[in-house]
């Protein structure tokens, strides 16, 4: 006779509302270990587990787990393979005979549209199988659209900062005297010489600005004062 393996036996005290459940994943358990039966009359593990079967199975309300199955949905932001393994788990409480139930609750709880329309499409034909092919192929093409998105939003932004780069040349004003006539680096702006920019504080630099430009009137004005007396020179002697 061969030597059986041990394992742990089964916890009747534990909770009364899973102990249905637990009952029956300790008897798939029991069933995977060999029994040495030959020569006998009356399968007595059989007898046993039968009796057993008729004592637990009334303590676990089928018609219960089957409410929290029909109640299970996919989350927002949950993956299809997740929700997957919640419904399985649930699925395996309420002793569904195939996997129709299974697929009618994927059908109108699943989250995705475009997946809902493959399941209808695919009628009377549809498999758990091809609906994990169709979750997983939508929610990679989800994935690459939106890593298509990123470029053209990162591009509207480049456009916002050109628009704002265009506005400010065309108002763009010399940070020496203010003149919007040309730039800082300009060789013939009048505060090149002395040393002021615009970033100063404020009242200096409106100082320094009219300063400036009564120098530059003065300048004017002698220089027109000298070209007309050069004109009247010319003029006499000629």
């Amino acid at each position: 006779m061969a030597q059986l393996q041990t394992f742990e036996p089964f916890d009747c005290e534990g909770d009364p509302h899973s102990v249905g459940s637990r009952w029956i994943k300790w008897k798939r358990g029991a069933d995977a270990e060999p029994l040495d039966n030959e020569g006998k009359e009356v399968d007595v593990y059989q007898v046993a587990i039968q009796k057993l079967d008729e004592y637990f199975a009334p303590k676990q309300s089928f018609v219960y787990e089957r409410h929290l199955f029909r109640l299970l949905k996919q989350e927002e932001g949950e993956k299809f393979d997740k929700f997957l393994i919640k419904l399985r788990n649930q699925s395996s409480k309420c002793q569904f005979p195939d996997d129709n139930n299974l697929i009618d609750q994927i059908t109108e709880k699943c989250r995705s549209v475009e997946l809902r329309k493959k399941i209808l499409m695919l009628g009377d034909t549809v498999t758990i199988e091809k609906i994990i092919v169709e979750a997983n192929t939508l929610e990679m093409v989800e994935r690459q659209l939106h890593e298509y998105q990123r470029p053209a939003q990162n591009l509207g932004v480049n456009k916002i900062d050109i628009k704002v780069n265009k506005f400010d040349k065309l108002n763009a004003e010399c940070t020496r005297c203010g003149s919007k006539r040309h730039k800082a680096d300009n060789t013939n702006c009048p505060a090149k010489e002395k040393g002021i920019f615009k970033n100063n504080v404020e009242h200096e630099h409106r100082n320094a600005r009219r300063k400036i430009f009564l120098k530059c009137q003065q300048n004017l004005n002698l220089i027109r004062r000298n070209s007309k007396l050069a004109l009247k020179l010319t003029t006499y002697f000629i």
